[in-house]
């Protein structure tokens, strides 16, 4: 019986783990179905990181006003393909 619970136990944090966002080398959320597997495996320091909310349409800068909730760095290639558009406040893209 605790054999059994036990195998339970794994393979439901096996489950959780799989279901996990991935970060890269530098912290960066990888949210899979953004970006080809490809492109996320290739990322490297050239490319821009910009900061996203859990339920904003925006992004931004690290130091906007606007990311006091949540700050969740992402690629900017990244938060273009999920349709989200610049900040109004800090204008990231300036």
């Amino acid at each position: 019986m605790k054999r059994t619970i036990f195998i339970a136990f794994i393979l439901i944090l096996l489950i959780f783990a799989a279901c996990a966002p991935e970060a890269d080398k530098r912290g960066v959320v990888v949210r899979s179905g953004a970006l080809p597997t490809a492109d996320t495996r290739a990322y490297d320091e050239r490319q821009d990181v910009v900061y996203t909310t859990k339920t904003g349409t925006k992004y931004h800068e690290e130091d906007c006003s606007f990311l006091k909730k949540s700050k969740i760095p992402v690629a900017l290639e990244q938060a273009l393909a999920e349709g989200k558009t610049p900040c109004s406040r800090c204008h990231p893209e300036d």
